[in-house]
This record gives C-alpha cells, sequence and structure tokens, in this order.
C-alpha cells in the first residue's frame, strides 16, 4: 500500500496536517496539559481515554489500545485502506496531489472514485430538472404542497427524474459517460437482451444520499404517481448499502457533536423539515433495522440516541424487538412518541418546532419504553402473562455489559413489575447461560517478563534517542529481540536509520503494514515509564547488562546439562574437566555481572 504514495510525500502530508483539527471532526476534544482527550470512538465509555498529543501527530485509547498517524486514526475511522486514508488527509489539509495522478502505479482512478464523480453529477442534473424544467413542476408543486422550502431544496439538493425510459442515459452517454459505469452506480437497468438499458428512476422526486464526507454515494426516490414501489432506493453497490447508510449525517455531524445526542427518524422529509425548522441534528435510517453500522457511525459523534419512529403501536412493537442493540452497544437511548397518525414532518407542519422538541426532550428512556411494551403485549391479568412480559424485560437487562447498571436495572424492573427482588435475582439464573456477554470484556493481560520489558524499552530509547541504534546493534543485536512483534518493529527501525540516518514514531508507523504491529508500537510509545526516562545512556547500558546477563545464564545451565550427560554417558576424563572449567568460568561471570548491577 505505502509504495502507491512516496514516502517523503506521506512524511510531508503527515507534517503539515493538523491532527487536532481533522481528528475533532469525529470526537469532541478538550484539551488537557500538553494533549487533548475525548471520549473514544472506536469503543463505548464514559470517561475519556482517548488521548491526542499535537507535538508528536499521534492519537492513543488507552482504554481499548487503538492508536497510531492521523492515518490510521482515518483508516480505522472511516474503513479506509492506507492510500485512501492518505488522499482524504491531503485534501482535508488543503495539499495537492494531482501530479502524482500521471505516475506509474500512483493514483490512478479507483471504481469508486469514478463512481461518485458520476453520482455527484446526476445529482446536480436531477436537481436542475426540478428547478429549472417544466417537466419538474409537478414535482415542485408536490414539495410546496409538503411545505419545504426553496432553501431545504437547496440545502438536500433534491431533484426530480422525468418519467421517460433514457433521460439520464442520454444526458450522461453526451458527457462521454459509458452505459457500464450508470449500471454499476445502479442507475439504470440493462434490458432482458442486455443490449440496451433503462433509467432505474422514473417520474420521481430525488434524494440525493450523501455519505459523512459530503459524496453523494446513492439515490432515494418517491414516485409522484401509482407507481410500486413508493419509495425505491439504489440498489446495493460499491459505494452503497442502505443497512449502513443515515440520512442527512452530512449535514447534521457537527451539530449532533456539539450536541452529544441525535434524534433518529425513518423519513428523508422527517430530516428535511427537522433541519428547516431549526433541529439540525436529526438523521434517518432507509427503511432497514437500526444495524451496528450505523450505530458505529453515531458513536463517532454522540452518546444518546433520542429514536423517533412510527407512531402505530404495531410498528412499535416490532421496532421493541430489534432495539435491544443500543443497550448491547451502550448507547443511551430514549424513544420519543408522536401523537397518533403524525409522522415527523407532519406534526412539525402542523404543531411547530417547539412543540416537536418538547416530545423529544420528555421522550421516555428505553426500559420504561420496554416495560409499557411489555405490558401491551402480554395479559398481565395473569400469571403466565405476567411471566413473559417480566423474561422480556430481563431479556433485554442482562444484555447491558455495564454490571453495576445491569444491577440497578434488575432493582428497577423488580419494583416497576411488582416482583420480590430476591425471587428475580434467582429467576436471572436461566440468562446467565445464555449470555457469554457478561463477562468482564476488558482484555485479560498476561504478566509481562523482565526480558519483554527489556526489549520493549530498547525499542523506546532506539527511536527516542536515534544515536543509540548502532550501539544496539553492536552490543546487543537484534536477535535478542525474542518477541516477533518486536523483532519486526526493531528491524523497521534500523533499516530507517541505515536509509535515512534519522528515525521518528510516525516514520515507523507509516511502513509498519500490519495493525497489530501498529498497536503495539504505540502501547510503547505511550508507556509513562519511558516518557520519563532522562538518563537514556544508563537505561541503555542497564539492557546490555541485563541481555549480557541472561545470555551467561543460558549459557552456563547449557554448559551444566552438558557436563552431566558427559558424566551419564562416560566420557573421558579430560573432556569432563574442560567443561566444568567452562561451567566455572561461566559461573564466575555472572556473579561480575551480579556485583555490577
Amino acid at each position: 500500500m505505502v509504495n502507491f504514495i512516496p514516502q517523503e510525500k506521506i512524511v510531508e502530508i503527515q507534517h503539515a496536517t493538523d491532527i487536532i483539527q481533522i481528528i475533532s471532526e469525529y470526537v469532541h476534544l478538550k484539551q488537557n496539559g500538553r494533549n487533548f482527550i475525548g471520549l473514544c470512538p472506536f469503543h463505548s465509555e464514559k470517561t475519556p481515554s482517548f488521548t491526542v498529543n499535537p507535538e508528536k501527530k499521534l492519537f492513543k485509547c488507552f482504554g481499548c489500545g487503538e492508536g497510531g498517524t492521523v492515518f490510521n486514526f482515518i483508516m480505522k475511522q472511516e474503513d479506509m485502506d492506507f492510500v485512501e486514508a492518505v488522499k482524504l488527509v491531503a485534501s482535508k489539509s488543503h495539499i495537492d496531489l494531482s501530479h502524482l495522478h500521471n505516475q506509474k502505479g500512483a493514483f490512478s482512478l479507483a471504481e469508486k472514485t469514478r463512481l461518485i464523480s458520476i453520482n455527484d453529477f446526476v445529482a446536480k442534473c436531477y436537481h436542475k430538472i426540478l428547478l429549472k424544467s417544466e417537466q419538474g413542476r409537478f414535482a415542485r408543486d408536490y414539495l410546496q404542497k409538503r411545505q419545504i422550502n426553496d432553501q431545504s431544496i437547496k440545502n438536500f439538493c433534491l431533484g426530480y427524474a422525468p418519467d421517460s425510459w433514457d433521460t439520464l442515459i442520454k444526458i450522461c452517454n453526451e458527457r462521454n459517460i459509458s452505459n457500464k459505469l450508470l449500471e454499476k452506480a445502479g442507475l439504470i437497468i440493462p434490458k432482458k437482451d442486455r443490449n440496451s438499458y433503462y433509467d432505474r428512476f422514473r417520474n420521481r422526486l430525488m434524494f440525493p444520499i450523501f455519505d459523512a464526507r459530503k459524496q453523494v454515494i446513492g439515490f432515494g426516490g418517491r414516485a409522484l404517481d401509482d407507481s410500486l414501489p413508493k419509495y425505491l432506493n439504489s440498489p446495493e453497490t460499491v459505494l452503497f448499502n442502505k443497512s449502513n447508510v443515515l440520512y442527512g449525517i452530512d449535514i447534521a455531524k457537527s451539530t449532533i457533536l456539539k450536541q452529544r445526542r441525535v434524534i433518529l427518524m425513518e423519513g428523508y422529509t422527517d430530516v428535511i423539515m427537522a433541519y428547516q425548522n431549526g433541529i439540525e441534528w436529526s438523521v434517518a435510517v432507509m427503511g432497514t433495522s437500526i444495524s451496528k453500522q450505523h450505530l458505529k457511525q453515531l458513536r463517532q459523534y454522540c452518546n444518546q440516541v433520542i429514536l423517533l419512529l412510527d407512531s402505530d403501536v404495531a410498528g412499535w412493537k416490532s421496532s421493541d424487538r430489534n432495539l435491544d442493540i443500543f443497550i448491547e452497544e451502550e448507547f443511551d437511548v430514549k424513544i420519543a412518541h408522536l401523537p397518533k397518525d403524525y409522522d415527523p414532518c407532519d406534526f412539525l407542519v402542523a404543531e411547530g418546532a417547539e412543540k416537536f422538541l418538547s416530545y423529544v426532550n420528555n421522550a421516555k428512556d428505553f426500559f420504561s419504553f420496554k416495560v409499557e411494551m411489555a405490558a401491551s403485549k402480554w395479559d398481565m391479568s395473569t400469571i403466565h402473562g405476567k411471566a413473559n412480559a417480566i423474561n422480556d424485560v430481563l431479556s433485554t437487562a442482562m444484555k447491558m455489559p455495564d454490571v453495576i447498571e445491569r444491577n440497578l436495572q434488575i432493582k428497577r424492573i423488580a419494583e416497576e413489575m411488582s416482583i420480590d427482588e430476591p425471587a428475580l435475582r434467582i429467576h436471572l439464573k436461566k440468562f446467565n447461560k445464555q449470555a457469554p456477554f457478561l463477562q468482564n470484556k476488558q482484555d485479560i493481560r498476561h504478566q509481562l517478563d523482565a526480558s519483554f520489558m527489556a526489549q520493549r524499552e530498547l525499542l523506546y530509547l532506539m527511536l527516542s534517542y536515534n544515536e543509540l541504534i548502532p550501539k544496539v546493534v553492536e552490543e546487543i543485536g537484534l536477535e535478542e529481540f525474542s518477541n516477533n512483534n518486536l523483532f519486526k518493529i526493531a528491524e523497521k527501525i534500523v533499516e530507517l536509520y541505515h536509509k535515512n540516518s534519522v528515525v521518528k514514531e510516525e516514520g515507523v508507523l507509516h511502513v509498519l503494514d500490519d495493525a497489530q504491529l501498529n498497536k503495539t508500537l504505540m502501547d510503547i510509545i505511550t508507556t509513562k515509564e519511558f516518557q520519563n526516562i532522562t538518563n537514556q545512556n544508563e537505561r541503555l547500558e542497564a539492557c546490555i547488562h541485563f541481555f549480557k546477563k541472561r545470555n551467561t545464564k543460558k549459557e552456563r545451565r547449557q554448559t551444566k546439562e552438558k557436563t552431566l550427560q558427559s558424566i551419564k554417558v562416560g566420557s573421558n576424563e579430560e573432556d569432563i574437566i574442560v567443561l566444568l572449567n567452562e561451567f566455572h568460568k561461566k559461573n564466575k561471570h555472572i556473579h561480575i555481572l551480579k556485583n555490577k548491577s
């Protein structure tokens, strides 16, 4: 991956980049001394353990262990490969990479880039047709009827796909955009003979779907006649998977990050009308169940979700079964319930933002909702019905990873559902077998032996004090790095030092094409004990002394075993005397080293 972009260019981008500014787009950071801290976007936590060091231009989470350069952050956060991450960071830092496009093997336009460009062009075409053409009049009338204003049409780049089989094909062919690419983008459909195509979206109000980076990845189209389905989405493509998409995230993410909460709804027009009314922190799912991918995105910006879904009871009961994912992922989730027969868009038009927000701000906590749903689902007047209702609520409570919160919730369930708490806890044993996630999530850390600690310290010294590298190689040698991961890192350090006469942490992180190696190196770089080292020469001597002593002990043990074996097999006396002398010599050497300690 790294070879696609010259190493010196990567270093240039790294130095020119404001890591705080870029990570702040995803994590709410606060200054804490020299560093900045925030809640980690890669795992659930309530106390910030995610740290960014602007001087070294590195990040590290002391909770889950993730860490590295700004490129590593973007790779993990945006699910990108290294080259894509470098391109995105360069773009955010206003660094021009266009001169690299013509180099062999470097930055040739990938399929994703071409499709994004096509989608962007098509979105603008549909938008222009809606605003400027006679064909778009009916769609404009529909938007006016729904009270979606001109500014909202512009903000969300709404468009119109004409009632024609080939309008888009003709427009794109004039721009030399091939039908094959349009098919890959999901914009046209091949006819049965596969020799010709027709437009996928016809006589539909078009909603371009943007990702968090404001790139058009797909489309949703609402029928303006009796065509079915009423809402038609792009098919799954290399860019678009509706189970991963949050409509409106591009325009809402900065406000969500400030609010640390989000309103999660179901429709495009719900989000548009909310934004039009000054509620700029809502997004919508694409007619699918809420997935872990949705929550992974939201975790970048907030830890509280207010669900505003269908108002009909049947819809609530069906969604109830799918919402435990919020508990498993440790989100603070609340449920807002609008009056019957209202969707959020219509309610905002009829009642206004203030009344809408009163429902949002008075949303039920999740377990009150669960108890309410269980009571409506089962006949609480019968023993069997009440037992089933309690089991429904308990099954959710047992998915809470936090032990303290889980125990408090069980106490609350006992009170709200009028059951003896000790009896309820006895009953809980039934669920323990079904809940492997109750085990502590924290990694079981093995006790580090002295050799491993010494190897880690050597790597830190080599990186922080490059002038010590030749002495490490000469007096200890890389073969002393018995841990395979540490050996690979040491090898890269020496390789970069011989090449450039200098080596820095970020330089090694760039060339380690392995997530585990990156994590290991970040653990070493951020070890507080090492960061306090001021007597580096003495520390190196102590490491050299340790390895020499360890090797002498090993050699003594081997000599002793050899001597005993020789005696056992009846070797001649002279050979045994030579081995004994060697053993005593090694023993004496150990005592000398011990006295130096």
